[in-house]
């Protein structure tokens, strides 16, 4: 058989046959090749992670792809592709430096440093290394639409909008549906932006419809750019963000709060929004780490932990979440809490009388939203306003 593992004893045979076998198994792990063929196929599995969300598993595939062959260019790229997915930006801009100093190339793209850039509110960092992609790409609208936003929050709002209008053009001109779709979604965001705004007129309220939102948002943007100190735009952004999901541009909700965010970081409020934001857009794995940064600054209120509820609930760590739900209704009864105490109830215990009770309760406390008036249907409440309030 030329295996060594033949004549041998019974007893002796089966052993030796586990132990070939365990061998067969570890050399069929092994990957084979160079260092540099190890690294190649390593960036592969990590490039098909990263499409499916696997950030975390991409990134230690890249790590390992970057030790084995240092001058993996396309590895570092990936790694900080991989570190902006999971909002590491520090650690981003210094893979891609990586990539930009092994590469020695003047016709890279920076686009992934600029994202981390933005994301660290480095606008004009941001704006620089965009510029550069711009000027490698004078055929490319989104590289257009890419340096108008990044001008845009410099309060550059005539550069801006002569990007995005060129933008709209070209990809008209060359029969691009989708740039020109993004160019009238971007034309449209900056003359929001460039509205009649009062900063003095930037404050929280109840918004009702669409045209008290858009006014809203020109005040907070007139706001935002008259404002010298960056705690001061974190909170114009704060308040703006709430009118852009009036207005249903929820990319522009998502960017001021995670803007005021790395604005004013030691603020445990602007993280806890942030964290709220993420687990609704059903990013629950980012949301828990905005609620752990407001916790570990200081930020202990019944929203906080109701809201690290729902992302634990959500992430499917059920002890977790009912410890941090009852710790936020020991603070005050709330509704954050007790939807994720009905869910535990009815998903985990399979306890529908027990669900109800929970989610009458966040609906007397003045919870309306669908998802609640579904819940409810799903435990025979077709009409809440006719059930009397929990005790």
């Amino acid at each position: 058989m030329g295996s060594g593992c033949s004549h041998l004893p019974i007893a002796a045979l089966i052993l030796a046959l586990a132990l070939c076998q365990a061998s067969a198994d570890a050399s069929a792990e092994a990957p084979a090749g160079t260092p540099a063929e190890q690294s190649a196929n390593l960036f592969k599995q990590a490039y098909a992670a990263n499409e499916a969300g696997r950030y975390a598993e991409a990134l230690a595939g890249l790590d390992e792809a970057v030790r084995l062959d240092p001058d993996n260019v396309r590895a570092w790229h990936e790694r900080a592709y991989s570190l902006n997915s999971l909002g590491r930006y520090k650690e981003a801009i210094a893979s891609f430096d990586e990539e930009v100093r092994r590469r020695n190339d003047p016709k890279t793209l920076y686009q992934e440093r600029a994202f981390a850039k933005h994301r660290l509110a480095d606008f004009a960092g941001a704006f620089a290394d965009i510029d550069h992609d711009a000027k490698l790409q004078p055929d490319d609208p989104e590289a257009l639409l890419g340096r108008a936003r990044a001008a845009l929050w410099l309060g550059r709002l005539e550069a801006a909008k002569a990007d995005a209008t060129a933008a709209a053009d070209m990809a008209k001109r060359t029969g691009n549906t989708k740039a020109e779709a993004h160019a009238a979604e971007e034309l449209r965001r900056i003359a929001e932006w460039s509205g009649p705004g009062r900063p003095e007129r930037c404050k929280l309220q109840d918004i009702r419809n669409a045209d008290v939102a858009q006014s809203i948002i020109g005040d907070c943007s007139a706001a935002y750019l008259a404002a010298t100190l960056p705690s001061a735009k974190a909170e114009a952004l704060t308040t703006r963000s709430t009118s852009w999901m009036i207005v249903n541009d929820n990319a522009s909700w998502l960017d001021d709060l995670q803007i005021a965010a790395a604005l004013d970081p030691n603020n445990p409020d602007r993280h806890a929004n942030l964290g709220f934001a993420y687990t609704t857009d059903r990013h629950s794995t980012a949301g828990l780490e905005e609620f752990d940064k407001a916790i570990a600054l200081g930020g202990k209120s019944f929203a906080i932990y109701g809201g690290r509820a729902g992302a634990y609930y959500n992430l499917g760590k059920t002890k977790e979440a009912f410890a941090d739900a009852k710790k936020s209704m020991e603070m005050k009864p709330n509704e954050i809490a007790l939807l994720v105490l009905g869910d535990l109830a009815a998903n985990v215990d399979k306890d529908t009388k027990s669900a109800k009770l929970y989610w009458m309760g966040a609906y007397h406390l003045g919870s309306r939203d669908d998802g609640l008036r579904e819940r409810l249907r799903s435990v025979g409440v077709d009409h809440p306003e006719n059930e009397p309030a929990p005790k």
